[in-house]
């Protein structure tokens, strides 16, 4: 383990970091940048596999870079016992549904795929520090997801999907998420379902099922000049009705490229 060098600021708002991790090119990333981004942040030390002890000042956020996943919960124990307010953003090399509920119960306040970026990689560090940067991130998502959901609505009722459909509540905000953070298209099965069912407080079996069924039933009695301008290259007989997912995609693409969060204010988006 060693210390970083201290950066004389008198700020308020500097974030204190330690890095675990299998390597030190994470830590020596962020200690280029350290002084040169709006929160600065003070890198207290790195430690190859090893969780912080005794440290004065405590870090606000220890960021743990480390593969082994029984390694992980063993670390995230010990930060728990030693830092119990000290936030956790734990680099991870997947996104297993599992994996992340089990982190997350042990005190994991944010988990981040490779490969990234070194600026997102510090604004996360930032969001898990400061509770009040949280909230208002949280509060400002709330309203971006509330206007992709009225578009998406509107979009699945010009399509015709029964708007008594659980399917329909389902696929609106699987599109909303889809359009906040185009990375749920890649989990679909792992990520997607399960946020919407965390949602409506179902299982994500039922969300995915119920999806499937609401898109049946359009594809079936559904508004057919507007599935064709907008599901063209799916609806080919040898190809049939689109998969939930690349249902989703459509529409998230499509209130992507057409503006969904300022369409309210310019007119229908197709």
């Amino acid at each position: 383990m060693f210390a970083s060098k201290r950066y004389d600021t008198a700020r308020n708002d500097v974030v204190r970091v330690f890095v675990v991790g299998e390597s030190v090119s994470v830590f020596r990333m962020l200690e280029s940048v350290a002084v040169a981004v709006p929160h600065p942040l003070e890198l207290l030390g790195f430690a190859k596999d090893e969780a912080p002890s005794g440290m004065e000042p405590s870090p606000d956020v220890v960021l743990i870079d480390v593969a082994d996943e029984e390694r992980v919960v063993t670390l995230l124990r010990r930060i728990r016992e030693d830092y119990p307010s000290c936030e956790v953003l734990l680099i991870t090399p997947h996104d297993r549904g599992d994996w992340l509920r089990r982190v997350s119960a042990m005190g994991a306040s944010f988990c981040l795929m490779r490969p990234f970026e070194v600026q997102n990689l510090v604004k996360r560090l930032v969001q898990v520090a400061r509770p009040a940067a949280r909230q208002t991130e949280a509060r400002l998502s709330q309203r971006r997801r509330l206007a992709y959901e009225k578009e998406a609505a509107k979009i699945l009722t010009d399509l015709g999907v029964p708007a008594h459909f659980k399917g329909f509540g389902y696929l609106k905000t699987a599109v909303a998420l889809a359009v906040e953070d185009r990375s749920f298209l890649h989990s679909i099965t792992s990520r997607l379902y399960p946020q919407v069912a965390d949602v409506y407080g179902v299982t994500p079996v039922h969300v995915e099922r119920s999806m499937r069924h609401a898109i049946e039933v359009t594809w079936m009695r559904g508004n057919m000049d507007l599935i064709h301008y907008l599901f063209a290259y799916s609806i080919h007989q040898d190809k049939g009705k689109p998969t939930n997912g690349l249902f989703i995609a459509r529409l998230a693409d499509h209130l992507r490229l057409h503006g969904a969060a300022s369409s309210h204010s310019h007119g229908s988006p197709y």
